[in-house]
């Protein structure tokens, strides 16, 4: 990034168009181009002002993988009046030549937070879609809420909601699509679960699954965060199979889409490092000849299918950082499809667990 200004320019809320065309025209210059360019509007919602400055790693982040007229909202018990300030995000395409996000920044007292959707409603880029970040897990649901008829979308980390897993049932119906930038990141275990398993029903039918093993690793062992229940999830929800009940030692049984009992099993190791999967472990029946399908963390993900004979496949890691994940969102995609029940599935698993 060539150019980046992280100063705020403060703006009473009737002069918002103004200020953003002051701010870019003071940054032309003879040998210099500031392009302002957005494909969407973006709505970041945090929880109050101590927030803020980590935030501006993540809009440059996402202005150069994602341009958009970003919009930044938070309460603000300090003031009793929607607050409004605009600065601009800035890369360089050339030695001349810069693209620009805009920002507007919109506080308010919490009472009088209920203002500030009229206020971004009334300076959206028209014609464009809307998607909201919540990059703070401790936002209020009331504020999302208010929000969130403005929305096409909702973006969020789950692994940021591990604390707080739940609200993202109450998130679910608010919108018409939610991407899950945790979800993105586990698309390399899916893909290949997807494909070790068909390798063992080749020609021999569906295969039956019987056990189900999941290894994690992060700063708590002592239960499944966001990321392995979200990917236990997925694997029962496309089972077909239900939650019946909790044993010890995160155990759970589950009732296949054949009425047979399967083992879900978490095996969890402290690490320093943010939560991530280490094994994952399937073990499964076709044709009456029993078979595994185990995946493990190495320097690559190596996969192992054994039965009859043992299939071994690597397979390098993509970038697991947030930006990386930003990244293959927004260049690559990545199909959502199956997200919404594998989260009501983890939901349950984690329901039962807590119960136990």
């Amino acid at each position: 990034m060539v150019d980046t200004q992280y100063s705020y320019t403060p703006t009473a809320l009737g002069k918002i168009s103004d200020t953003l065309t002051s701010i870019f025209a003071e940054l032309q210059g003879e040998d210099a181009v500031y392009n302002r360019s957005a494909n969407c509007n973006l709505i970041i919602l945090v929880s109050g002002p101590q927030r803020l400055p980590a935030l501006e790693q993540l809009i440059d982040a996402l202005s150069l993988a994602h341009p958009s007229r970003f919009f930044v909202a938070f309460p603000d018990p300090s003031t009793s009046t929607v607050q409004a300030s605009i600065s601009a995000r800035c890369h360089g395409l050339s030695k001349t030549e810069h693209v620009c996000s805009e920002v507007i920044r919109l506080s308010a007292a919490p009472a009088a937070f209920a203002g500030i959707p009229s206020v971004i409603r009334a300076h959206m880029l028209t014609g464009m879609p809307t998607e909201i970040f919540l990059y703070d897990p401790d936002v209020d649901i009331a504020l999302i809420r208010a929000v969130a008829p403005l929305a096409d979308s909702i973006f969020l980390d789950s692994q940021s909601f591990s604390t707080n897993f739940q609200k993202l049932a109450e998130l679910l119906p608010l919108t018409r699509t939610v991407v899950d930038f945790s979800w993105v990141g586990l698309g390399v275990w899916r893909e290949e679960l997807k494909l070790g398993v068909n390798r063992c029903a080749a020609g021999l039918g569906r295969p039956q699954v019987r056990s189900i093993e999941i290894g994690f690793e992060g700063p708590s062992a002592a239960q499944p965060g966001a990321l392995a229940l979200l990917f236990a999830g997925w694997v029962v929800n496309r089972l077909g199979a239900a939650v019946l009940e909790c044993g010890i030692d995160n155990c759970i049984r589950l009732c296949g889409a054949d009425g047979s009992v399967i083992e879900l099993k978490f095996v969890g190791s402290r690490s320093d490092q943010t939560e991530r999967l280490s094994r994952v472990r399937l073990t499964l029946e076709a044709a009456g000849k029993e078979f595994t399908v185990e995946m493990l963390r190495a320097k690559l993900l190596e996969t192992t299918v054994s039965g009859k004979d043992v299939h071994r496949a690597t397979r390098p890691f993509e970038d697991e950082s947030f930006e990386g994940r930003v990244r293959r969102h927004f260049f690559i995609g990545e199909s959502l499809a199956n997200y919404s029940g594998a989260v009501r599935v983890a939901l349950k698993i984690r329901e039962s667990l807590q119960s136990h």
